[in-house]
């Protein structure tokens, strides 16, 4: 090292083109938005690539005479000491700079005390600088001791033009934050002005948190406030209207009633494990109903001097907390000022809370609103009430004369034309089906095999009865025989005896004939259990295997429903009772009535159908509605995206009629049927 640092020639002079670039590349960083620390950074990394320098730093003196380094570049580790303020030499000498107020240079010691290396090794160079009136700044390079003299100068006019540069960036940064202390400082007395302009609960907290919001800077501001010692949740930013029973709105309404039992400001970083047991899982479940990873949860306390909690408000809504303030983030949460911003939102909305909420619970309330916007509307009645009666004449008499279509509107459903439904004939349980989910079928084709124990076990029995009969009646046959050819003509008594069996045997083969009559019906009722499709088509019915599998049907089940997708389409319609008079009364005239269908499947797919059959029957649903029912054609083209079963939703167009009647005509029914009581 030693011999390296003897034989470097000394510096070359830098170019003016260069030095220039180097000054206005500093001058427009010292122009850039940033901090104190990165000005400092990317300067003295400039610096020293400039001048070619071993290292060098920006060092902050307070008015103690304590140093800090805000900026640091070192390109040999072994040489760091020597710019460390651990070292005393390098400590006095800073200390010298700034006492000095000019540029100042001084071989390098080390922390032993000893010149580094020959003593002529290295040099330090230093440029002081004005910060504010309690702190300086020193720019130092630490550089060969090779160098010129007019070398030498040069560095020490640029490290005092760094000086100059880094003082017009704190004069800057000075300003920005007195800007943005103004600007923060003016945005907090609009907010106040504000959240004070009525005392209405309901616009209060509605600009509480949409203000509040744009104020902290987070994604989502919520406001809950303590009711009757209950914690409603009552503004939302950019939310006009609460649904409090949303899971969401249950869950935030938990924790902010923890939070404000508490009185303690929770801070939630997506971790739970420095937070207590009972705030845990509300915590916990909150996070899994939002999108949040970072919130903030204030307590809004009326004295907020006090922190103390009496025995009696242990566990209860402490009657100085008026409600909670929710400061959400979607992504981050940890800004630079959130929490003086935070601190400042509670600390402002909360007399403003506390005056609306007095202004709300004054008695009649409410009436009285009414009455001063009823007394602001008649401040000049004659001419209000001249308005008023020629509004209404006009609306009166465009309700009975102007025209309209007038709609008869009811839920239909797609089903085939062709469609039949497959009952069990028998009692019996299910021991094979020959498809599958949505299998095209033929007409005749076996689709379930039934078993009937009963029918095997009769037709068992009366197979062995028939074998039985059958042997006894050829036993007795061949008796008849044999006493033929043995009875003598004069012998009466074996006469008789061969009638008796002649007459036994004819009575036998009667029962033989009944048997056999038995078996074929039974064999015709097993035959039964094999269920055939009734016509070619789709099976329709979902997941019947697993369904009918194993499983015992009675006689009249229905089982599957078979239908003909490719044929002729219509709409099963369920008329209201209340409207049914309407449609009959359009249906008889004798025109054609048009049906508009809608899908609502969320699918912009509608045609036109033409009312068929109108039933004069009234039926009843599972639900108590009493409706009629009705059948509408479908077009070709509508056929492509039919499903069977797919709810429809139909207008029936039923001529025209005045605008007034079609848009009370239910009131005008409800009314009379409840005078005809």
């Amino acid at each position: 090292m030693t011999n390296q640092l003897k034989s470097r020639p000394e510096h070359a002079p830098q170019e003016w083109s260069e030095i220039e670039a180097f000054v206005a590349g500093v001058t427009n960083l010292s122009r850039q938005p940033q901090s104190l620390a990165e000005f400092a950074s990317n300067a003295i990394e400039r610096t020293v690539e400039l001048l070619d320098a071993i290292g060098g730093c920006i060092w902050l003196a307070n008015s103690d005479g304590q140093f800090t380094n805000v900026g640091g570049s070192l390109s040999q580790n072994e040489e760091a000491s020597l710019l460390s303020i651990e070292n005393k030499s390098h400590l006095q000498f800073l200390e010298q700079t700034v006492s000095l107020g000019r540029v100042a240079t001084k071989t390098a010691i080390r922390c032993d005390g000893k010149a580094d290396l020959d003593s002529q090794g290295l040099l330090w160079i230093a440029a002081p600088c004005r910060i504010d009136d309690q702190t300086d700044a020193v720019v130092e390079v630490l550089q060969y001791a090779g160098l010129g003299t007019d070398a030498q100068l040069g560095h020490e006019r640029l490290l005092s033009i760094v000086g100059q540069l880094t003082e017009a960036f704190a004069q800057r940064l000075k300003a920005r934050e007195q800007d943005a202390s103004l600007s923060m400082r003016q945005q907090r007395e609009a907010f106040l002005r504000e959240i004070h302009r009525s005392v209405d609960l309901n616009e209060t907290v509605f600009r509480v948190v949409n203000e509040g919001r744009l104020l902290i800077g987070c994604d989502r501001l919520s406001l809950a406030i303590y009711s009757r010692n209950r914690l409603r949740v009552i503004a939302i930013s950019g939310i006009d209207v609460i649904d409090r029973n949303s899971p969401l709105v249950a869950t935030m309404a938990r924790l902010l009633d923890a939070v404000g039992r508490s009185r303690h400001w929770l801070r939630y970083r997506a971790s739970t494990d420095s937070l207590p047991p009972q705030l845990q899982e509300p915590i916990e479940s909150y996070i899994n109903q939002s999108n949040t990873e970072a919130f903030d949860a204030v307590p809004l306390i009326r004295d907020q001097a006090s922190d103390a909690l009496s025995d009696a408000t242990v566990g209860k809504p402490s009657p100085d907390c008026i409600g909670v303030l929710l400061v959400e983030h979607f992504r981050g949460g940890d800004a630079p000022g959130l929490d003086d911003r935070i601190s400042s939102i509670a600390t402002l909305s909360t007399p403003a809370l506390i005056n609306s909420l007095a202004v709300d619970s004054l008695p009649m309330l409410g009436l009285a609103k009414r009455l001063r916007r009823a007394g602001d509307w008649a401040a000049d009645s004659r001419l209000r009430l001249v308005i008023a009666v020629a509004v209404t004449i006009t609306v009166c008499v465009t309700l009975f004369t102007v025209p309209t279509t007038f709609y008869v509107r009811a839920k239909g459903e797609a089903v085939p034309k062709q469609r039949r439904h497959v009952f069990a004939p028998l009692d019996g349980e299910v021991v094979r089906m020959n498809f599958q989910k949505d299998h095209e079928v033929e007409r005749g084709q076996p689709l379930i095999d039934l078993r009937n124990r009963s029918l095997e076990l009769d037709l068992q029995r009366l197979n062995g009865d028939f074998r039985a009969t059958e042997k006894r009646r050829l036993a007795i046959a061949s008796a008849r025989v044999q006493r033929t050819k043995q009875t003598d003509d004069r012998d009466q008594l074996q006469r008789n005896y061969a009638v008796d069996l002649a007459a036994e045997e004819q009575e036998l083969s009667q029962q033989l004939e009944s048997l056999e009559k038995q078996i074929t019906l039974l064999q015709q009722q097993m035959n039964q259990l094999t269920i055939v499709s009734p016509l070619s088509g789709h099976l329709l019915t979902w997941d019947a295997k697993t369904l009918l599998a194993d499983r015992p049907v009675v006689r009249g089940q229905r089982l599957l429903t078979v239908a003909k997708l490719d044929g002729e389409w219509q709409i099963e319609i369920k008329i209201p009772e209340r409207e049914f008079g309407n449609l009959i009364q359009a249906y008889e005239i004798g025109s054609p009535l048009t049906v508009r269908c809608t899908t609502s499947d969320g699918a912009a797919n509608a045609f036109e159908g033409a009312l068929i059959d109108v039933s004069r029957r009234a039926d009843v649903d599972v639900s108590g509605n009493v409706h009629s029912l009705a059948r509408v054609s479908v077009p070709v083209r509508a056929t492509l995206w039919l499903r069977p079963g797919m709810q429809l939703h139909c207008k029936i167009d039923c001529g025209e009629r005045s605008v007034g009647y079609v848009w009370f005509h239910e009131i005008y029914e409800t009314t009379r049927s409840w005078l005809a009581w």
